[in-house]
């Protein structure tokens, strides 16, 4: 028999409630009901954060209770409601403040673990959470899934919000950037569905161009050095400088597809962290941006902002920034207030386009809203930062850091493909990644499954696990015979040389991830 909470009952009887006046610990008289009557949360249970969250995603329809509900929950304080009415229409409206009392503010105002002193609305005035709820990654991760990108509150409740955060998080740039996120809606990545044969050398003028590359790499290094030092210092600086760095290499990406990938220093000894790893994620972030419908001057902006995203890391004190050990959360809130420095030392340089700000901005911000310094979530960062976010935590991964070593480059590709899944990365762009580098990165070494140890010298865009291979004479030297091993099926990768896991091809199957 049908118990008291799920058993038909006379919707007649339901009234509407007033979500703004439940709160984290209230025990539940009755059930709480939709507008149709079906149970949302039985009777006696204790509201939790996410509780509050789940009855948000409801509240355009209602929420409705039984007679056992004291009026102080109720709408209004009305006695019934016509539940009956999905859209609420029948019944009495909570009450909300007229449209032109409310100040809009940027999502990116609001902090994870700040509790919002007054009811959440959008721009018509529908509540979106009520005064007391917390706001969490899951809340903003939704607000983003709904395009909500901006939301408001009563004036004085807004300035309380923005003076919540921490000191130095906040700059005039930053705040017309926010702005900007507001507005520019929901982007994706478009890959790129037909297209021409790839640039491809033959071995020989291969080599011989990723040494002119390599050279040129360390020269660009040092002019990256120079720029960020200006900045550093409060010297003005034109882009056209750092856009000299960065054509170079665009010039090489038409020459052949896996030349970029092949000139990325795979570990960077403990000295060379910072501007090498710029170099690098510029190179990697060029490459990927060549697997989707980006234009010429798309791929230098790219490349522009990836180059000069942690200009911001000299402000912090090299004992924070080279600790040998886990940050205090001081230190590490120094670590999330760099990207806000790097716009401080960006805005002395003449010519940057507002893309490459953004990039600057936005590339250590991470889909599921774990990243810095806004905590966005995938659809209020730009697709070209996403881009540039997957090449640096790829860069970081296989460099040496302070508190720990570099990682093998499958094994960051492992990881990389692994957190991806779980929702950290735009899909679009790892996947961008692995079709430029292959899950066996362009430089790496695997073992063959006839024994030979080879080196992986290009990727098969879409067969990830089947590079082109150059294998290695037993005196260690690279052999002058390719392998394509997405035109053989007698050899394949068995071993990731220097992996710390077991190779699992099975993983890497749907590598659409």
């Amino acid at each position: 028999m049908p118990d008291a909470v799920t058993r038909e009952i006379d919707k007649t009887t339901l009234r509407r409630l007033d979500p703004t006046k439940l709160r984290v610990g209230d025990t539940l008289p009755s059930a709480i009901r939709t507008a149709r009557g079906r149970v949302l949360m039985r009777p006696g249970r204790v509201l939790r954060q996410d509780d509050l969250e789940l009855l948000g995603d409801h509240l355009r329809d209602g929420i409705f209770g039984g007679p056992e509900w004291p009026g102080a929950f109720l709408a209004h304080d009305t006695q019934s409601t016509q539940a009956q009415d999905p859209a609420g229409t029948g019944g009495r409206q909570i009450e909300q403040p007229e449209h032109g009392e409310l100040l809009p503010i940027s999502v990116g105002d609001l902090q994870v673990g700040q509790r919002l002193p007054q009811p959440l609305y959008n721009r018509k005035g529908v509540l979106l959470g009520p005064a007391g709820v917390e706001v969490t990654e899951r809340f903003l991760a939704k607000l983003g899934r709904q395009g909500i990108f901006e939301v408001h509150l009563d004036p004085s409740a807004a300035e309380k919000v923005r003076q919540a955060w921490p000191p130095g998080m906040q700059t005039r740039l930053s705040r017309h950037l926010d702005t900007v996120v507001a507005n520019m809606g929901a982007q994706q990545l478009r890959p790129i569905t037909r297209r021409g044969p790839r640039p491809h050398l033959e071995l020989e003028g291969l080599r011989a161009e990723t040494e002119r590359a390599r050279e040129s790499f360390t020269q660009a290094v040092d002019r990256a050095e120079e720029i960020s030092t200006d900045l550093f210092h409060g010297r003005a600086s034109s882009v056209s400088a750092a856009a000299e760095v960065i054509a170079t290499f665009m010039d090489v990406v038409r020459l052949d597809s896996s030349l970029l990938p092949a000139i990325v220093k795979l570990k960077e000894t403990p000295g060379e962290y910072l501007f090498h790893h710029g170099m690098n994620v510029a190179l990697l972030s060029m490459a990927m941006a060549s697997e989707f419908a980006v234009p010429p001057e798309g791929i230098l902006e790219i490349g522009l902002g990836a180059l000069l995203q942690d200009v911001g890391m000299m402000q912090v004190p090299e004992e924070v920034r080279l600790a040998p050990r886990l940050l205090t959360p001081e230190e590490h809130l120094e670590i999330i207030r760099h990207p806000l420095y790097t716009l401080d030392f960006l805005e002395k340089m003449d010519g940057l386009s507002e893309t490459s700000k953004l990039i600057v901005y936005q590339s250590h911000e991470r889909a599921d809203c774990s990243g810095y310094p806004r905590k966005r979530s995938q659809v209020m960062i730009h697709p070209f930062a996403r881009l540039v976010g997957a090449a640096d935590t790829y860069s970081a991964l296989i460099a040496h850091r302070p508190h720990r070593n570099a990682r093998n480059p499958y094994d960051a590709m492992e990881l990389l493909l692994r957190e991806t899944k779980r929702g950290r990365f735009d899909p679009n762009a790892v996947r961008a990644l692995v079709d430029c580098t292959s899950l066996f990165p362009i430089g790496s070494y695997v073992r063959l499954s006839d024994g030979q140890v080879a080196k992986v010298v290009r990727a098969n865009p879409g067969l990830h696990t089947k590079p082109v291979v150059l294998p290695l004479n037993p005196d260690g030297s690279e052999s002058d015979t390719e392998i394509d091993l997405s035109r053989t099926d007698s050899i394949r990768v068995v071993q990731a040389l220097g992996a710390h896991g077991k190779l699992d091809l099975e993983f890497f199957k749907p590598v659409r991830v």
